[in-house]
């Protein structure tokens, strides 16, 4: 049997509990299977944890980035993701968490950001880069409150009346 998906959402968890020990090498970065291992469950189930498999294209990158596919010192361009990343987390949440004053464009963000951490290059200009790489740091430890809402579901009159009788 074979275990495939994503990189870092725990393939080589998985196994190890079906084993009930540490068969399988996991960490909390994603690349940590370097290839394909079998592991014997028991004499008739034999586990094979793969290396995470992204099939991706260039729209679906920051997705990619923000569920922690991708390591974020090999991003090339951290600012889109932290774009993507804006739109997702509540504004109140980044102002909260941050100790920021309101913003109205990523540069700002950013840069208030970078002058907080010290982010700063030479003659004081912010590292835009550096404080990006932060907030997707932050976002993929937990650290920034993200939820999604559940769809809303539009009852018709007869489920409505069965879910009033209940």
């Amino acid at each position: 049997m074979g275990v495939i998906g994503f990189p870092n959402v725990g393939k080589s968890s998985l196994i190890n509990s079906l084993k009930r020990s540490r068969a399988a090498a996991t960490g909390n970065q994603p690349g940590v299977t370097k290839a394909m291992q079998e592991i014997q469950l028991d004499k008739n189930i034999i586990m094979i944890d793969s290396p995470g498999v992204v099939l991706s294209t260039k729209e679906q990158s920051d997705s990619l980035i923000l569920r922690q596919a991708i390591k974020v010192e090999d991003i090339e361009d951290p600012l889109r993701p932290v774009e993507a990343l804006m739109n997702r987390v509540q504004k109140d949440e980044l102002l909260r968490f941050y100790r920021i004053a309101d913003f109205t464009r990523q540069e700002e963000f950013l840069g208030q950001i970078a002058r907080k951490m010290g982010f700063l290059s030479k003659g004081g200009i912010p590292n835009f880069d550096q404080a990006a790489r932060h907030v997707i740091r932050d976002f993929l430890n937990g650290k920034l409150k993200y939820f999604t809402a559940p769809p809303l579901v539009d009852l018709g009159e007869d489920e409505e009346d069965d879910v009033n009788m209940s």
